[in-house]
C-alpha cells in the first residue's frame, strides 16, 4: 500500500518539476499538510492521506472553514488526483 508520506513526496517532486511549490504547514492542529503554490499564481491547500485514510473531525472542519472563506482545499490520497487538481488550475 502507498503511504501518505510517499504520495506527499511524489506530489512535491512532480509540482517542483513544473515550477510550483508545495509548502509544508506546521504547528497548527487540524490544518492541511501543505499549500500548493502553482506557477500561474494560483494556490490550494492539500491534506494528504493514504488510500482509504480518513480525515479527523478537526481536519474536516478546517477544510470546510477554508472553503467557506473562498480558498480551495482538498483531501488527496493519490498522485493522480493531485496531478489533476494542478492541471485543472494551470
Amino acid at each position: 500500500m502507498t503511504s501518505e508520506a510517499s504520495i506527499e513526496q511524489t506530489s512535491k517532486a512532480w509540482l517542483e518539476l513544473r515550477k510550483g511549490k508545495l509548502i509544508k504547514i506546521q504547528g497548527t492542529a487540524g490544518w492541511p499538510d501543505r499549500l500548493a503554490l502553482l506557477p500561474n499564481g494560483r494556490h490550494f491547500f492539500v491534506e494528504f492521506k493514504k488510500p482509504g485514510g480518513e480525515l479527523s473531525l478537526l481536519q474536516r472542519h478546517t477544510l470546510r472553514s477554508l472553503r467557506d472563506i473562498g480558498h480551495e482545499a482538498f483531501e488527496v490520497d493519490n498522485i493522480t488526483l493531485f496531478k489533476r487538481l494542478v492541471n485543472e488550475r494551470c
